[in-house]
């Protein structure tokens, strides 16, 4: 499998200590690591559950190496961590040291009690949720008042 970040490097597969069954390659070039579907929530005990790429993600000229689709980018919920989703097969792809700071901001949050467990929900639903939960804090701030 070629590297979606530098297209050079070859991805090697790298063991994970307490989980044998989640599938991560690393680049041996760039550092980059590629999550095979559903191993970022395996090895990221504060990862965000059903992720999904988001509504805004741009989509890049990099390429699953699973699938060959372009790959989306979008700020992982809650950070300011751009990561790499494959929309079609749910790979992600993190750059050097990505998967560190997702471990502190997500930690640090869970610890302060603000961490959001599930991602974001996406499309006409998503944006029904957010108008619905919209008008109730609007309603309640006139009620207050």
């Amino acid at each position: 499998m070629r590297c979606p970040n530098c297209n050079s490097g070859t991805l090697v597969a790298q063991r994970v200590k307490n989980d044998p069954d989640a599938r991560v390659d690393r680049c041996r070039e760039c550092g980059g690591l590629w999550f095979h579907p559903g191993s970022l929530t395996r090895v990221l005990s504060v990862a965000a559950k059903d992720l999904k790429v988001l509504d805004n993600a741009e989509i890049t000229n990099r390429v699953c190496p699973d699938c060959m689709e372009p790959l989306a980018c979008f700020k992982y919920p809650q950070t300011l961590v751009a990561v790499d989703m494959c929309p079609k097969c749910k790979g992600i792809w993190l750059d050097k040291g990505e998967l560190e700071e997702l471990k502190a901001v997500r930690t640090h949050l869970e610890q302060s009690g603000e961490l959001e467990v599930y991602a974001p929900v996406t499309g006409v639903k998503g944006a029904l949720l957010r108008f619905v939960d919209k008008a109730i804090n609007t309603l309640s701030d006139q009620l207050r008042g």
